[in-house]
């Protein structure tokens, strides 16, 4: 539930997702190379979230729009590491076009 309100008071309006995949983590542990098992560190990994969306408007605005989202989810304290993994952009009548768009974004606090 979190995560959903987060993504509804981060992303604007003109932004319409379509698809939402939640990935589970959990606590796991990482040892470095030649460490003692004693330093062991463990890490908190919430999960990853899969978004799928469109933007609709003039080819430059859509971007623009996509860019400032991405920068408002990594600004989140529940969202990190926050990637486009696709875009693409697809014709529409006059000047607007629909910018498709998948974002990875781990759940979990910031390093």
């Amino acid at each position: 539930m979190a995560v959903l309100s987060e993504l509804s008071s981060l992303i604007p309006g003109a932004v319409k997702l379509s698809s939402l995949k939640y990935t589970a983590g959990g606590k796991t542990e990482k040892t470095a190379k030649g460490a003692k098992p004693f330093d062991k560190k463990k890490q908190d990994n919430a999960g990853t979230v899969l978004l799928e969306g469109t933007v609709r408007g003039e080819r430059g605005r859509a971007d623009t729009m996509l860019a400032s989202s991405v920068l408002k989810l990594n600004g989140s304290p529940l969202f990190r590491e926050v990637t486009v993994t696709k875009s693409s952009h697809a014709g529409y009548s006059g000047r607007d076009s629909v910018l498709a768009f998948t974002l990875q974004a781990r759940i979990g606090p910031h390093k």
